[in-house]
């Protein structure tokens, strides 16, 4: 992976090898299976280290801590923030064959949370249903059991059904 130093600063000309592999590449990351596949089978780039302690050196020409953190998952984060700054223009965005899908899943790949949960069946399904639309990535609550004495499940007018009739 890419340092921070080596992250490319220009964006490609249209027909270079490079502009032909990141094309490549974010459009492959418009698809849910792709994504979810990462994060299975890279984890290392979806999620950042839980030890601190980072034995790489720190990147060249660092601005700020997040700039110095030399994970993979922290230089794969910037190099997606990369990707999204420069396909969503439209000189470029032309060239993406599904545009929505691409510049939707480059935003929520700069989510943190949403790289780490790309790995749920679930959110695949989802993505895949076209569930956020443009909607920015919120979390899914875990779901609380009732309180003593709150309505819940399984109790007929707490549900709005009264008796039996059917």
């Amino acid at each position: 992976m890419a340092s921070a130093a080596e992250t490319p600063s220009q964006t490609p000309i249209p027909a270079t090898p490079r502009f032909k592999i990141e094309l490549e590449f974010v459009l492959a990351l418009a698809n849910p299976d792709y994504l979810q596949y990462l994060g299975v089978t890279m984890p290392h780039l979806f999620n950042p280290s839980e030890n601190t302690n980072n034995t790489k050196p720190a990147a060249f020409g660092a601005k700020s801590k997040k700039d110095s953190d030399n994970s993979d998952a922290a230089c794969f984060a910037r190099y997606l923030e990369y990707l999204l700054n420069y396909w969503r223009k439209p000189e470029y965005s032309q060239y993406l064959t599904h545009p929505a899908a691409t510049i939707r899943n480059l935003e929520l790949l700069q989510n943190e949370q949403f790289r780490r949960d790309i790995t749920h069946p679930a959110l695949r399904e989802r993505l895949a249903e076209g569930f956020a639309g443009f909607a920015p990535y919120v979390p899914p609550v875990p779901e609380q059991q009732p309180q003593d004495g709150e309505p819940g499940e399984g109790t007929g007018e707490a549900n709005g059904v009264a008796g039996n009739d059917v």
